[in-house]
C-alpha cells in the first residue's frame, strides 16, 4: 500500500505557503542544552519556539498543521500534514531511531526532536541567522 504525501493539486496550498512564509521570524532559541562530553552548553529553538515563529502567518493563509505519531515494529514514525482551507494538503514523516527511545522519557524526548525538526522542514520557517543551525538538545 503506497502512502500518499500531497493532495492532487497543490497551488493553492503553495500559494498560501509562500505568502505565510514572507511573514515568518526567526524561531527563539530561549532553551539551553547541556553538550555532555563535548562540554559546554549550546542554545537552541525548542518546539514551543518553532510553533510561535509559525502560528500566525500560517493561520493567517488559511494553513495548519497535525503531527500523528503512527508506530512501527520496531520504532516510531511522526507524519506532519501542513493542510490549508481549500483542503489541499502536502505531509513528511521521520522515523524515530530506536536507540532513540530509551525507556518513557527518552520515546517522549524523541518525539519532541522530530516534531521541531519535522515541523521547520514541512514549514521552511526556521530561517537561520549566520550559518547557525537549528541546534539539538
Amino acid at each position: 500500500m503506497e502512502t500518499a504525501f500531497q493532495s492532487e493539486q497543490i497551488g493553492e496550498l503553495a500559494k498560501a505557503l509562500a505568502t505565510a512564509q514572507g511573514k515568518m521570524t526567526f524561531a527563539a532559541k530561549d532553551s539551553t542544552a547541556d553538550m555532555g562530553q563535548k562540554g559546554g552548553r549550546r542554545k537552541y529553538a525548542d518546539l514551543a519556539s518553532v510553533i510561535d515563529a509559525i502560528r500566525v502567518p500560517l493561520s493567517e493563509n488559511g494553513l495548519a498543521f497535525v503531527q500523528a505519531v503512527m508506530p512501527d515494529d520496531k520504532s516510531m514514525r511522526i507524519r506532519t500534514t501542513l493542510m490549508h482551507n481549500s483542503g489541499q494538503w502536502i505531509a513528511g514523516e521521520i522515523s524515530l531511531p530506536p536507540d532513540r527511545m530509551g525507556g518513557v522519557q527518552g520515546m517522549g524526548s524523541a518525539l519532541t526532536y522530530a516534531r521541531r525538526y519535522a515541523l521547520a522542514a514541512a514549514t521552511l520557517s526556521v530561517v537561520l541567522r549566520h550559518g547557525q543551525t537549528l541546534d539539538v538538545a
